[in-house]
C-alpha cells in the first residue's frame, strides 16, 4: 500500500473532553497540517462530531465519526476507539451515559482527595465542567489544575504521585469490554484498541487482551508510533496473529502534542490491513 499521498491521523481529542481546541478549530488545525482524513476521538461523548464533520465539509477532509470509550478489562482500564460510528445510535449513546455517571462520581473522588492533600479550588473546576452539558470531565483537567496553580511542576508528575491507576482500583469501574465492543458494533462501528503499550501490560497480558478482544469482535489495533519502543514488536506480532486491521493516530490534545506527519505517518507497516483504506 502505497502512502505518499496520504496522511492519516484518527485519534484526536477537542475541548468537549480533555483537548484544548474546540471541534471547528481542531478541524482547521488538521487542515493546516496537510492531514486529510482525520476522526475526532472525544472521552465517552460523540457531542463534537456533529461540528467537526460540518467543518470538515467546508475545508475538503475526510472525516470518520469516532469515540474513545473507557472499559473495564480484568480490574484494568483499557481505551477503545469506535471508528465509523453512527453518533445517533441509542445504545450506544445510553452505554455512554453510563461511562459519563461514572466520571462523574471519580470526578467527586478526585475532588476530596485533592481536597485531602490540602490542594484546594478543584471543585470549582467540577462546577464548571458539569454546569457545561456537552463537556466531559477526566483526570487531565485535574492535573492541568494542579500544574496551572502551581501545587505541581508538571502532568507527568500529577498521574505518577496523585492520579495514578491505583488510585482508582475501589472506585466505580468503566463498563466492561465486551459491553463497549458490543455498543460500538451495534453502532455500525469498528472497535480499536487504543495506544495498546500505554498499558504497561506484561507480554502475556497483552497477548491475553488481544485474544479477548478478538473473541469478542473486535477488528482492530492503534499502531504504535514509537518504533523504538521494547514491545513494538510483540504489538506488530499479535496484530498479526489475530489478523487484526491497523489505526493511526496521535492522540493529540493541544498544541504540546504533535499531530500525525508525513514522517511518522510513512514508517507505518505497508504490508498490514489498515482501517482508514479498506472501511472507506
Amino acid at each position: 500500500m502505497n502512502y505518499n499521498n496520504l496522511l492519516v491521523d484518527l485519534h484526536c481529542h477537542s475541548d468537549i473532553s480533555d483537548g484544548l481546541l474546540s471541534p471547528r478549530d481542531l478541524a482547521y488545525t488538521i487542515h493546516n497540517s496537510n492531514i486529510n482524513t482525520w476522526s475526532l476521538t472525544d472521552h465517552d461523548t460523540v457531542d463534537g462530531l456533529s461540528e467537526a464533520q460540518n467543518e470538515s465539509k467546508k475545508l475538503d477532509l475526510a472525516f470518520i465519526n469516532g469515540v474513545e470509550i473507557s472499559s473495564d478489562w480484568d480490574g484494568r482500564t483499557i481505551h477503545i476507539l469506535g471508528l465509523y460510528i453512527d453518533y445517533n445510535n441509542n445504545c450506544l449513546l445510553e452505554g455512554l451515559e453510563s461511562n459519563i455517571n461514572c466520571r462523574k462520581t471519580r470526578a467527586f473522588n478526585i475532588v476530596k482527595h485533592l481536597d485531602s492533600l490540602g490542594f484546594h479550588g478543584s471543585d470549582s473546576l467540577l462546577s464548571s465542567r458539569l454546569n457545561n452539558k456537552s463537556s466531559i470531565i477526566g483526570r487531565l483537567h485535574f492535573a492541568r489544575f494542579l500544574v496551572q496553580s502551581g501545587y505541581c511542576k508538571s502532568i507527568k508528575k500529577v498521574f505518577l504521585k496523585y492520579l495514578s491507576d491505583d488510585f482508582f482500583k475501589n472506585s466505580d469501574k468503566y463498563a466492561p469490554l465486551h459491553d463497549v465492543i458490543s455498543w460500538i458494533k451495534n453502532a455500525g462501528g469498528v472497535a480499536v484498541i487504543a495506544h495498546p503499550l500505554n498499558y504497561k501490560f506484561s507480554n502475556i497480558e497483552l497477548d491475553k487482551l488481544m485474544e479477548r478482544f478478538a473473541d469478542l469482535g473486535g477488528e482492530c489495533v492503534e499502531i504504535p508510533l514509537f518504533q523504538n519502543h521494547k514491545n513494538y514488536e510483540l504489538i506488530i506480532y499479535l496484530i498479526k496473529k489475530y489478523n487484526f486491521y491497523i489505526s493511526c493516530g496521535s492522540d493529540f490534545h493541544s498544541f504540546k502534542d504533535n499531530l500525525m506527519t508525513k514522517e511518522r505517518f510513512s514508517k507505518i507497516p505497508s504490508d498490514l490491513k489498515n482501517i482508514w483504506c479498506n472501511f472507506l
